[in-house]
């Protein structure tokens, strides 16, 4: 083995060539256009975090091991955007970013499929999620989460009222709608579905696969002895957590 290969490399200079020399980066701008020592440092900070995966170093540690002269200002200052409420603002702002990116795609989608399913979180709340298969230009199907929501009310009306409330303040008529998926709103007159086909006639329905594989399970057992008993041990355990002391605080 060469003394090369024997030589230990200093991970802080590594991590600062990651940061910093990474010629295959095409997002790397100067900042010679700024004229404020403080925005200039922010930029640098907001470099350091979007390079942060490629490097075993935590945003909070990096921010004051790395040597990075840019980053003195902020020291200096009462502001260091460490704070859990910055961390917050900024996963908001991110938030606002991609939700406002998926609304777009909704919108330029020609037709949309939308799978909704509720359920009932350790809270005892219940939630609403959502997603939405769309077409993009080149006519591939793409696969978006769009909210995961509390629902006030979880009767087919209020998921069916939710759905439409959600579309409706993303600028997306119901109209859009090709697919809708649910698996327990299946009612040809009262289910979610129904609801939906009363605003858009074209709307097929699909059944949850998973509602269905459960219902051909209940159907199996009836015949098979071995897998009442299966079904019953895993119907025990269910239960056995879900009157856990933890789920009732």
């Amino acid at each position: 083995m060469s003394p090369k290969t024997m030589m230990k490399i200093d991970p802080k200079q590594r991590t600062l060539d990651i940061l910093f020399n990474d010629s295959n980066s095409s997002d790397q701008q100067p900042f010679v256009s700024l004229s404020d020592v403080q925005d200039a440092s922010v930029c640098s900070v907001s470099s350091i975090i979007q390079k942060l995966p490629k490097i075993p170093v935590s945003a909070r540690s990096a921010l004051h091991e790395l040597g990075v002269e840019d980053l003195d200002v902020l020291r200096k200052s009462n502001i260091n955007y460490e704070s859990s409420v910055t961390a917050s603002e900024l996963l908001e702002s991110l938030a606002k970013f991609a939700n406002k990116a998926v609304t777009v795609t909704i919108k330029k989608s020609p037709v949309v499929t939308l799978l909704a399913d509720e359920s009932t979180v350790i809270s005892k709340k219940k939630r609403l999620v959502m997603f939405a298969q769309t077409l993009s230009e080149d006519s591939i199907p793409e696969c978006h989460y769009v909210c995961n929501i509390e629902c006030l009310d979880a009767t087919v009306k209020g998921i069916a009222e939710s759905i439409m409330k959600e579309m409706s303040e993303r600028g997306v008529s119901i109209a859009k709608i090709m697919s809708f998926g649910s698996n327990a709103m299946m009612g040809k007159e009262k289910g979610a579905a129904a609801i939906l086909r009363r605003e858009n006639p074209h709307i097929h329905n699909v059944h949850c696969v998973a509602h269905r594989l459960v219902l051909c399970t209940l159907q199996v057992e009836e015949k098979i002895k071995s897998f009442k008993k299966y079904q019953q041990v895993l119907t025990d355990l269910f239960y056995y957590f879900k009157g856990s002391s933890q789920r009732e605080a």
